[in-house]
């Protein structure tokens, strides 16, 4: 789109308008004041209150209430997280038992070449585990290890 630009006479003062022709979108002005000329842009950046804009349809509604539910509940969860592994390290270091072991067995699955599958039962192992909502440094939450002892893996 072509620009016009527009300054006044030197003795007065001086206002460069750049607009783009054709557009009915204008915008709050910014006055820039410039160096060289002594003279000041007048910029338009976003609608106008003299234009009307178009109303909002149901599905841009509906899609912006979904992004800021989305952007919710990640900052949530993020928050969530954060304040868990702070609990924990706390505990860790007042030494009020942040991590815990429980006994694990478990149990191989390994397939047969008649399609079938034989499943092993392993020796009992300790599994260290944290006393928290989520999995923290490599290790799973202790109420999610307690109500799984019995692991299945697949051979």
């Amino acid at each position: 789109m072509p620009l016009r630009i527009g300054v006044n006479s030197p003795g007065q003062n001086t206002i460069a308008d750049l607009r783009c022709s054709g557009s009915k979108l204008w915008g709050p002005r910014l006055l820039l004041p410039t160096r060289n000329l002594n003279t000041a842009l007048l910029l338009h950046f976003s609608h106008s209150p003299m234009t009307q804009t178009q109303p909002r349809t149901g599905k841009q509604i509906i899609g912006r209430i979904l992004r800021i539910a989305l952007l919710a509940a990640v900052l949530m969860f993020a928050l969530l997280y954060i304040g868990d592994y702070v609990i924990l390290r706390i505990r860790i270091a007042s030494g009020k038992g942040g991590t815990g072991t429980v006994t694990v067995r478990p149990v191989y699955a390994v397939p047969q070449k008649d399609r079938k599958t034989e499943y092993i039962v392993g020796d009992p192992q300790q599994q260290t585990c944290v006393h928290s909502l989520l999995p923290h440094m490599n290790d799973a939450p202790c109420w999610y290890l307690e109500r799984h002892t019995e692991p299945h893996i697949d051979m």
